[in-house]
């Protein structure tokens, strides 16, 4: 629900996901490693979209909004 009241008003458009950045402007009730654990669930089910994985000393992680995958396709994974 974050992530699309912070970008899902713009289809098509990529942001990055700065962890720590969140949880302290945000205040959610968890740590890095449940933030870490949600953004690969999100992935799996096909909420989220890597568009462009880390590259060292270039640029983070780039994301992109979906449509979330069918339980039959998740399944498959």
């Amino acid at each position: 629900m974050f992530l699309y009241d912070k970008h899902g008003h713009v289809i098509g458009k990529t942001f990055q996901i700065n962890v720590k950045s969140l949880l302290k402007n945000y205040h959610f009730h968890f740590g890095e490693k449940a933030m870490h654990q949600a953004i690969k669930v999100l992935l799996k089910l096909g909420y989220l979209t890597l568009l462009k994985n880390y590259s060292a000393g270039k640029s983070g992680r780039l994301f992109q909004l979906s449509e979330p995958l069918s339980p039959d396709v998740v399944a498959l994974r």
